[in-house]
């Protein structure tokens, strides 16, 4: 994703309201958790602590502002003696209201960009050790994010005092979901990486 524009991600809910993107909306259902600063944000939707929707920091800050401008967030200015003031965004009631229109709708469909899967369909122009080495780097990167995901939900855990399943309407109860699931694709994608590694082998040489 670029940072300049997410033409295919924006979700209206009625022709008079100004369009929000998909971040937008990631960033209202955080403010609806609780009340954040810009930088707070950031941490929060930039890796590795995102697995849902990555943004940089340079593209919240303008969201956030069209946001404001769309009447759905505000914020508090809090004076700082030593830093530059910092402002406190908090969902409005309109911000609220959106949010809920937005997540009873079905999702929009966007184009899949997946560079892994489109590099396994030429993985039949490597020699073995290559083809290898490709498939073992992408093992090594998915195991790493799948430990990440399980420290994210392990922190879900401790910071709520409470062991899954979450009460329906409990604010972590989607985000717990959303995780989750991200996990059990990333497991499969591992197991496919390797199989896949497991039948290049059977077909080399022992020498090799």
């Amino acid at each position: 994703m670029t940072e300049s524009s997410e033409p295919e991600d924006v979700s209206e809910t009625s022709s008079s309201d100004p369009p929000i993107s998909v971040l937008g909306y990631g960033l209202m259902a955080r403010l609806a958790q609780i009340e954040c600063t810009g930088y707070e944000l950031s941490l929060v939707m930039g890796p590795p602590r995102n697995f849902l929707w990555e943004a940089k920091h340079s593209q919240i800050y303008p969201v956030l502002a069209e946001l404001k401008r769309a009447g759905c967030v505000t914020y508090s200015r809090i004076t700082q003696e030593t830093r530059p003031d910092k402002k406190i965004y908090r969902l409005t009631d309109r911000g609220w209201e959106r949010l809920r229109q937005w997540a009873r709708q079905g999702p929009t469909r966007t184009p899949v960009r997946n560079e892994f899967f489109m590099k396994l369909t030429a993985l039949w122009t490597l020699q073995p050790p290559d083809a290898l080495e490709m498939l073992e780097r992408q093992v090594e990167m998915l195991s790493a994010e799948i430990d990440m995901m399980d420290t994210h939900l392990r922190d879900l855990e401790v910071r709520t005092d409470m062991r899954p399943p979450f009460p329906p309407h409990h604010e972590y109860f989607g985000i717990y979901a959303a995780v989750a699931l991200t996990k059990q694709t990333t497991e499969a994608t591992l197991a496919t990486c390797r199989e896949l590694i497991a039948r290049i082998q059977g077909t080399m040489p022992a020498s090799e």
